[in-house]
């Protein structure tokens, strides 16, 4: 019996084998043939209609916001019809169709083309951060708290934003605050743990966007290396005698300064530079009446033209350096003509964190060398005078001595490289040559001989630093050692500079008093008189942190 039944299955086995091989290849299957693709306004959908094609078991709908490519199945239907729901207004659709046959499928059809009518609504990213989260600590009878302040920018259109928070990097996200602002502060945190953030975005419909990149920082107490001597307040401060302003708008329209970054002076003390980020210009005036002699630059990608001008200096040779943070280059002027371009570019071994976001220059007049200010990826460049990367001073961080949103910087009079740390509300200086960090003094609070939003500083001609706060409209004198001295603005009785949210000042040989007062568009100048208040004695309770 199973001899038998071995051989009819072997015979059954060769007849259906040699019925295939007789029978050629299977008949191909059409594609189905389109009767109509159109928008129906009633049921707000597009209606897809086609010719049934005999033999067929179903059909395949693919759809692309793109004619030929990138199409998508959206529907298998058994009826030559389909209607596809939930298109975005304004938005334009390509459908193809293919037919299901058994286990064959067709090609595509004929590409058909629907336009949905209305405004299509421009989708959300998520928020990016405009800096890195920054840690303040606060020390009151005795018990230290700590809070973490985080900043991002605003997207158009987004109708709030969403922190979330974790232990955990890269899961277990929890929501800590929803709002219109880019920025909050979180004060529920603790010495020793780390923390993680991300951020997403409601767009006009009420969506929420996807997370954004993730955000770290360790929360531990500062090791304050540099003890700040408080000294009392000196009520004879300096006295200061206007001599002349300008506003935009003057010159008939050609001074178009609109919030003023930064300034500089030629070697003889003769031209003003100052740059305007919005008019993407830079301007020269005489420097003893204000008179327009330059106006450099214009929007554009061209050498000689900018995208977001920010810092400015002059070398020996009366040569003008401004830094583009948009381009990420410098570009120089001889005499208001473009002369050179020099880019920001990192070595192949260089691994640093962030994108290069130049911002201040200062030229080393000796050697020539470039320094620049970089708040993207929070170092200072180091150029030689042909624009060839030397090396990086100081290294990203918040803590003392490290670097975090550098906006401005210079030499002091001994030749040390002194740099704003804008977020840490600190001066710090370094060693030129290694770039060793020799000291750094500042405390974020309102008062005097404090600050609440630092902006630039510069060196009066008995050597004490004038730094200038944007938020109190401060221009306070300290010792290079941080022992506040005087104040030329904002302190009552003092009848001093009546400037209003300065964003630096510039002092030359002849204490001539140089600002860019940033929400009015001005320049102001003033001449310093009066002596200069010595330090006294420390404050019996004076708090002790920088």
């Amino acid at each position: 019996m199973v001899r038998i039944f071995t051989r009819m299955t072997a015979l059954v086995m060769g007849v259906v084998l040699a019925g295939l091989l007789s029978a050629g290849p299977a008949a191909a299957v059409d594609a189905p043939k389109w009767v109509a693709a159109l928008y129906i306004e009633a049921q707000r959908s597009v209606g897809l209609r086609w010719m049934p094609v005999p033999g067929a078991t179903g059909y395949k709908v693919f759809r692309s916001e793109k004619p030929g490519a990138e199409y998508k199945e959206i529907n298998a239907a058994v009826q030559p019809q389909f209607f596809d729901q939930g298109l975005e207004p304004g938005s334009v659709y390509y459908y193809v169709l293919q037919t299901v046959a058994g286990a064959g499928v067709s090609g595509n059809s004929e590409e058909k083309k629907v336009v949905i009518p209305g405004q299509k609504q421009k989708k959300v990213a998520p928020p990016e951060w405009s800096m890195d989260p920054v840690l303040q600590e606060t020390t009151e009878f005795g018990k230290t708290s700590f809070k973490v302040v985080l900043f991002w920018g605003k997207i158009k259109g987004a109708l709030a934003y969403n922190v979330y928070k974790t232990l955990t990097p890269g899961k277990d996200y929890a929501l800590l605050a929803s709002g219109e602002e880019n920025q909050i502060s979180d004060a529920a945190v603790e010495a020793g743990k780390t923390y993680y953030y991300v951020l997403t975005a409601l767009d006009g419909s009420f969506q929420e966007t996807g997370y954004s990149a993730e955000r770290k920082i360790v929360v531990e107490a500062e090791k304050v290396d540099l003890k700040k001597k408080y000294v009392k307040l000196n009520i004879a401060p300096r006295t200061t005698v206007k001599l002349w302003e300008k506003t935009k708008g003057a010159d008939n329209g050609k001074f178009d300064l609109f919030e003023p970054f930064d300034l500089a002076l030629d070697e003889r003390g003769d031209t003003l530079y100052a740059t305007s980020n919005s008019s993407q210009q830079v301007y020269g005036l005489k420097a003893s009446t204000g008179e327009l002699r330059y106006v450099i630059g214009g929007k554009g990608q061209d050498p000689g033209l900018f995208l977001y001008p920010l810092g400015l200096d002059v070398d020996g040779d009366g040569v003008l350096y401004v830094v583009d943070r948009t381009k990420v280059t410098i570009q120089t002027f001889s005499n208001g003509k473009f002369a050179k371009e020099f880019p920001l570019v990192l070595p192949p071994n260089e691994k640093v964190e962030g994108t290069p976001k130049p911002m201040d220059i200062a030229i080393d007049r000796k050697s020539g060398d470039m320094y620049v200010a970089d708040r993207g990826i929070n170092r200072i460049w180091v150029l030689d005078s042909a624009g060839k990367f030397q090396r990086f001073v100081g290294e990203r961080g918040t803590k003392i001595g490290q670097i975090m949103v550098p906006e401005y910087l210079g030499f002091d009079p001994a030749g040390n490289l002194v740099v704003i740390n804008s977020n840490q509300t600190r001066v710090s200086t370094y060693d030129k040559g290694d770039g060793a960090h020799l000291s750094s003094w500042g405390e974020a609070r309102p008062g005097v001989g404090t600050f609440i939003f630092i902006g630039g500083f510069s060196y009066d001609k008995e050597g004490n630093i004038v730094v200038v706060d944007k938020s109190s409209s401060m221009a306070q004198g300290f010792l290079p050692d941080g022992r506040y001295l005087f104040n030329l603005a904002n302190e009552k009785g003092d009848g001093g500079m009546p400037i209003f949210s300065p964003k630096t000042l510039l002092i030359d040989s002849k204490n001539r008093a140089f600002v860019a007062e940033g929400l009015v568009d001005r320049i102001s100048v003033y001449q310093i008189t009066g002596p200069v208040p010595p330090p006294q004695e420390e404050a019996p309770a004076a708090p002790s942190k920088p």
